[in-house]
């Protein structure tokens, strides 16, 4: 194996419980951000129609994954959380793990695709809904947990972050 390897996005479908087991001296960064653009990403990169439950599905299972990683690695120095959309994120995460930082050059997405446009609809009514009022919360949501996901209460002094 590299050296170094990464996911995002999707991680909620890896095995990070092996993975943790396997490289010992693996080093873990869980990126996100604000609930609302990243559904808006997902819808993107997921180049289908949605409707308004896939999409709180989605919500709810990026939330419920955000817990399991906190009770996963509770205790365990190797998680970093980075909220990617905040000035020095990457660098932070960089030097979270070891990693010189680096020089980033800005990029931009394309336009939506086609599908992302039909879903705009199922987008705005779960905006306008009682998830809409998460939609600026870049990580976990305990309000959407149920009583036995909730991570430690003191999570966000025991993890190494850059939340506000």
């Amino acid at each position: 194996m590299a050296k170094h390897d990464a996911f995002s996005d999707r991680g909620d479908f890896r095995p990070v419980d092996l993975y943790r087991e396997m490289f010992p001296n693996a080093h873990f960064i869980l990126n996100t951000r604000p609930m609302g653009p990243w559904l808006y990403s997902m819808m993107r990169h997921r180049d289908r129609p949605h409707t308004r439950k896939h999409l709180e599905n989605m919500i709810l299972r990026r939330n419920s994954w955000f817990a399991k990683m906190l009770t996963m690695f509770d205790g365990d120095p190797r998680l970093t959380v980075v909220d990617i959309t905040r000035p020095g994120a990457v660098n932070f995460g960089l030097s979270a793990a070891g990693l010189p930082e680096v020089e980033l050059k800005p990029h931009s997405n394309a336009g939506p695709k086609e599908a992302q446009i039909k879903s705009q609809g199922a987008y705005d009514a779960v905006k306008d809904g009682p998830l809409g009022a998460f939609f600026d919360r870049p990580f976990l949501i305990p309000e959407l947990l149920g009583p036995n996901e909730q991570p430690r209460k003191d999570w966000f002094e025991t993890v190494r972050h850059n939340l506000a």
